[in-house]
């Protein structure tokens, strides 16, 4: 499937180590949706078939370059949601009855996430693509209340294992950090909950 847009900016390094097309791993928080909604719409949209895994996590199948994840960003939860309780012990009916306190106080708060395997660069307009995709389908993300602190997380492929080449990415990143932390305009939301807290000026 192919939703490239040509107003992207690509990096100007575009190869990996070994000379392939670097990847990058992308992570969507949001909420609005039920688990096995967000799956079903992903599934849709990307032509992909979905496997149940537990009662907080779908994996979604069929993509040449991976899986994708759907889950419950809330690590308990998914452990829980992973046991099948067929017995009616007394055990079993108070782990049903904490499961289910859990996921009434974690559904306000606890976005679900939708984590793709590493993409090839070109493959980005896709997931600009299926961002309004699930906005249009009842996604909601951090502006849509005050509660919603969530976020978009790039996992970039490095282009060169030279030290020399990743010590001036990170001295790039650190001395534009200022710089970066302005331009993203990050909602007030996440400021005050500390989910991206600056780099100490001493590490610096």
């Amino acid at each position: 499937m192919s939703r490239s847009n040509p107003e992207l900016k690509m990096p100007v390094w575009q190869t990996n180590p070994e000379g392939g097309v670097r990847r990058v791993g992308v992570e969507l928080e949001m909420n609005g949706l039920s688990v096995d909604r967000l799956a079903e719409i992903v599934a849709g949209f990307l032509k992909l078939s979905t496997r149940f895994v537990g009662r907080y996590e779908r994996v979604l199948i069929g993509d040449p370059a991976g899986d994708w994840k759907v889950e419950l960003d809330f690590m308990l939860l998914k452990e829980m949601g992973r046991e099948f309780r067929q017995s009616r012990e007394l055990l079993d009916d108070l782990k049903d009855s904490v499961e289910n306190i859990l996921k009434w106080l974690a559904e306000p708060l606890v976005p679900l996430e939708l984590v793709s395997p590493p993409l090839p660069l070109h493959r980005l307009g896709e997931i600009e693509a299926l961002i309004k995709h699930l906005r249009e389908h009842g996604a909601k993300g951090t502006s849509n209340q005050p509660t919603n602190a969530f976020g978009m997380q790039f996992n970039p492929e490095i282009p060169d294992t030279d030290p020399e080449v990743l010590t001036a990415y990170l001295k790039a990143f650190l001395c534009l950090y200022d710089w970066i932390f302005k331009r993203a305009n990050i909602d007030l939301t996440r400021r005050i909950t500390r989910y991206i807290d600056p780099f100490p000026g001493d590490y610096v």
